[in-house]
């Protein structure tokens, strides 16, 4: 498979906090698998997720001891 896409596993322990930095020509996928995590201030647990579209900053803290997936993909075909 070729996607020009980036996947990251992340344990992340409370009120920690990472900064994901992308591009207008990118999306943000975030699957939380345990835990609670705020993105961009929205309260995220377990099995709940978020498409980001037009963030260029993503801010991740967790509000609990939290493992997620982040998803970094091309917007269109032509950006693979």
């Amino acid at each position: 498979m070729n996607s020009n896409s980036t996947v990251y596993w992340s344990n992340l322990n409370e009120d920690n906090e990472i900064e994901f930095k992308t591009f207008p020509i990118r999306l943000t996928f975030i699957y939380v698998k345990e835990g609670s995590i705020f993105v961009n201030g929205t309260e995220l647990g377990p099995n709940d997720q978020a498409r980001m579209t037009d963030d260029h900053v993503v801010h991740i803290r967790a509000a609990k001891d939290s493992q997620f997936i982040l998803i970094d993909l091309p917007a269109s075909e032509s950006n693979y």
